[in-house]
């Protein structure tokens, strides 16, 4: 799991809480996080292993810009990505799920390494030449792209080209009403992380 943020907000909170109902049927996931943050905690038990490096990459003129500056940040780069790379060679995922269009660096590093990555997508950014050239990237990298909403789902599918898009609304089915995980590519299930 790539997790795009550090703190206990929305999408990866919708995350945070499948994870020990996927453990429930023996799946083991290992969590990828960009800095250190309340998300890191709040997931321990939950995952097999953590990796965390502070994350330098930004996505607008003014994050690159933002302490410790975009000249800090480029050089920070190779090796953020280094230490990803080696992490992800030490996990051995059976897939890489990047828990959003900010992680599309990280799923390239893992697309990279022969590793299957499903993206998933609960951004709605605006259209212009940068979510066009984003969503076109993250077709590239992702053998499935999930929106986590018909809306998203449809933005997807307009730029996906050959790449599947499910549409898969967060949350978990309760106890009474719960599913099997999905065996196969070509299911769907209604939790956000798949």
């Amino acid at each position: 799991m790539l997790f795009h943020e550090s703190h206990v907000l929305g999408g990866s909170l919708s995350v945070v809480r499948v994870l020990d109902y996927l453990a429930s049927y023996g799946w083991t996931i290992s969590g990828w996080f960009p800095g250190r943050g309340p998300l890191l905690a709040e997931s321990t038990g939950a995952l097999t292993r953590q990796g965390v490096r502070e994350k330098p990459i930004a996505f607008s003129v003014a994050g690159w810009r933002r302490p410790p500056g975009a000249g800090a940040r480029l050089r920070r780069t190779p090796g953020y990505l280094r230490v990803l790379r080696q992490w992800l060679l030490d996990v051995r995922p059976d897939v890489v799920h990047a828990n959003s269009l900010l992680m599309l660096p990280e799923a390239t590093v893992a697309r990279a390494l022969g590793l299957p990555v499903v993206v998933q997508v609960h951004e709605l950014p605006s259209s212009g030449r940068k979510r066009d050239v984003t969503l076109r990237w993250a077709a590239a990298v992702a053998d499935v792209l999930i929106g986590v909403s018909t809306p998203v789902s449809d933005m997807l599918r307009e730029r996906a080209g050959r790449t599947p898009v499910l549409t898969v609304h967060n949350g978990v089915h309760s106890p009474s009403r719960a599913q099997t995980p999905p065996t196969t590519a070509n299911s769907s299930w209604g939790a956000s992380a798949t």
